[in-house]
């Protein structure tokens, strides 16, 4: 006779961040369309283009939720390490 187990997992996110994890990734898909292919383009300020993935898509939509990813304005000023 065979038994099979049920695992239950668990992760940090509840369903309403898991709904805004895939409204974001549907945002990203969205903005960052390749118009002649169905690959993902992200255009720098300085006009280089850096190909997406779907997997850095993905990661990119749970860091625009996750709380650990929030960054403090001065993180990026020009004197944010002379202290």
């Amino acid at each position: 006779m065979v038994s099979l187990t049920v695992i239950q997992v668990t992760n940090d996110f509840g369903l309403k961040d898991e709904r805004a994890i895939a409204r974001n990734r549907l945002l990203l898909e969205k903005e960052y369309a390749n118009p002649t292919n169905s690959g993902y383009t992200y255009v720098g300020a300085n006009g280089d283009k850096f190909p997406l993935t779907p997997v850095m898509l993905n990661e990119w939509s749970r860091a625009m939720v996750s709380r650990a990813f929030l960054l403090h304005p001065r993180a990026f000023s020009d004197n944010s390490f002379s202290d």
